[in-house]
C-alpha cells in the first residue's frame, strides 16, 4: 500500500526476491512527496518536484541505488554546487559548497571566529554521523554484531567529541547559534537550516537539526535528472522488471483482517478486494492503523502511541508552490552561481523567530522566510527542449497548519 519511494523500494526488494506482489497507489502518479509532475497547466513540459528536491543519502556505503541497480533502470544524477546559499536583501551571501573547506572560507569573509566555529561544529557532527551511519543501514531493532562493532569503533575514535556534542544535542538551535556565532549573516544562515525541522528555534533538545550540514558535506547530495520523480520511476521499472505489478489510481479503503488478527488483503475504494498473504503499509501510520484496520484488532496501547505522535505539534508547517519562468532572474549581489542550489531567504534570526511564533499561534506571519530554487538550472530535463525558461521551487518555510479561529481562506491561497 503506497507508491511513494519507500513503498516502491520495499516492492523492488520483494520482487527481486521472487515474491508475487502488487503496489497500490491511491494517486494518479507514483512517488508521493518524491514525485515530479507538470503542475503548471499553462506551461507544458515544465516538470515540477512535488516535495523533495535533493537526495542526501544517495552516496551511502550501502544504497538501494547500487543494490537494486537503479542506474540500469534509467537513474542518473545532476550535481548542485553550491547545494545551498544564504542571501539577504542587501546582496550579502554565504554559499555552502560540497567542499566544506570552501564553505568555511565563505564564512571567513564575514568572521574568522565564526568560520572556526562552523568548522568545529562540522567536525563534531561528522563524528556523530560516522557513529550512527552503520545503524541506519542495518535492521532497526536487531542490529548485527558487526554494526555494533563499527559504531563502537567510531565512538572510541571520536570520544573527545562526544561530550561537547551531547551538550549541543540537548540545547536548542537558537542557543547554539547565539553561543557559537557573532555575525548576523552567519546566525541567519544557521537559523534557516534549523527551521527545516518545523520546530521553534527555541525548542530544547533539537540542536541536532544543525547536523544537516555535515550530512550534505559527507554524503554529497545530488538530484535525479528529470526531477525527483525519476528516482521513483527507476524503482518502478525495477519492480516491473522482476515481475511486480503496479497500479495507480487505486486507493485502499480497508485492510482485510481475519478473526485471529491476521491481515489477508485489502479492499479498494472501488469495492474491489485483493487477497494476499502479507500486507505492507507504506503510508502514514496513523491513517493506516487508526483508519484502515478494524479497531478491534488494534491494541489500546498502540492507538494511544499513534495518537500521541508529535508531528507538527507546534502548528508550524510549510507552504510550497511552483512557477514556470520565462527566463532566469538576476540575483541581488550578482552571484548567479547561487541558483545552482537552494536559496535561504530568511535575512535574520529574529525574522525567522517572529514567523515561527506567529505561525505557532495560528496567525499568518508578517515575515516570510523562504527556501527557493530553480531546479532546472542544473537539470535542463525539467524544461522543454530549447527553452530558456526555468522551473521555480518556492517553499514558505514557516506558515500555520491551522488558522486561529477558522480555516484557510481562498484569498490567502
Amino acid at each position: 500500500m503506497g507508491g511513494g519511494h519507500n513503498g516502491l523500494a520495499c516492492a523492488a526488494y520483494l520482487a527481486k526476491a521472487g515474491r508475487r506482489m502488487i503496489v497500490l497507489e491511491g494517486q494518479g502518479v507514483l512517488g508521493g512527496l518524491s514525485a515530479t509532475e507538470e503542475t503548471v497547466k499553462e506551461a507544458p513540459g515544465f516538470r515540477m518536484n512535488t516535495g523533495a528536491l535533493d537526495m542526501v543519502f544517495s552516496n551511502s556505503d550501502q544504497s538501494v541505488i547500487e543494490e537494486l541497480g537503479l542506474r540500469r533502470h534509467g537513474l542518473s544524477f545532476a550535481i548542485a554546487d553550491p547545494w545551498g546559499s544564504y542571501l539577504n536583501p542587501d546582496g550579502a551571501s554565504i554559499a555552502l559548497w560540497r567542499d566544506p573547506v570552501r564553505s568555511v572560507e565563505e564564512i571567513r569573509r564575514f568572521s574568522s571566529r565564526d568560520a572556526t566555529a562552523f568548522e568545529r561544529l562540522n567536525v563534531l557532527f561528522t563524528d556523530l554521523w560516522l557513529a550512527v551511519r552503520p545503524y541506519l543501514q542495518d535492521h532497526p531493532t536487531r542490529p548485527s554484531l558487526r554494526t555494533l562493532g563499527q559504531m563502537f569503533v567510531h565512538v572510541a575514535k571520536g570520544r573527545r567529541s562526544f561530550r561537547p556534542l551531547l551538550r549541543m544535542l540537548m540545547a536548542s538551535p537558537e542557543q547554539l547559534i547565539e553561543e557559537e556565532f557573532e555575525r548576523e549573516e552567519v546566525k541567519a544562515l544557521m537559523a534557516n537550516l534549523a527551521s527545516w525541522s518545523m520546530l521553534p528555534l527555541s525548542e530544547g533538545g533539537s540542536g541536532g537539526v544543525l547536523a544537516m550540514c555535515s550530512t550534505y558535506f559527507n554524503q554529497k547530495s545530488s538530484r535525479p535528472v528529470g526531477g525527483t520523480g525519476s528516482f521513483a520511476a527507476s524503482l518502478a521499472r525495477c519492480v516491473q522488471a522482476h515481475g511486480g505489478v503496479i497500479r495507480v489510481d487505486a486507493p485502499v479503503a480497508e485492510v482485510l483482517v481475519t478473526s485471529d488478527g491476521t491481515a489477508e488483503g485489502v479492499e479498494l475504494a472501488s469495492g474491489e478486494r485483493i487477497k494476499a498473504r502479507h500486507v505492507v503499509g507504506a503510508i502514514d501510520p496513523q491513517r493506516l492503523i487508526l483508519d484502515m484496520v478494524p479497531s478491534s484488532h488494534v491494541p489500546r496501547r498502540t492507538r494511544q502511541e499513534l495518537k500521541a505522535l508529535s508531528n507538527l505539534r507546534w502548528n508550524i508547517g510549510v507552504f510550497k508552490s511552483d512557477a514556470a519562468l520565462s527566463h532566469r532572474p538576476e540575483l541581488v549581489g550578482g552571484r548567479q552561481e547561487l541558483w545552482n542550489g537552494l536559496l535561504f531567504l530568511g535575512p535574520t534570526l529574529e525574522y525567522i523567530k517572529r514567523a515561527q511564533l506567529q505561525a505557532a499561534a495560528g496567525r499568518i506571519p508578517d515575515t516570510y522566510p523562504q527556501w527557493t530554487a530553480l531546479p532546472s538550472v542544473v537539470d535542463r530535463d525539467q524544461v522543454p527542449p530549447g527553452s530558456k525558461g526555468e522551473t521555480l521551487f518556492l517553499a514558505m518555510a514557516t506558515v500555520p497548519v491551522h488558522i486561529e479561529g477558522g480555516e484557510w481562506a481562498d484569498e490567502w491561497l
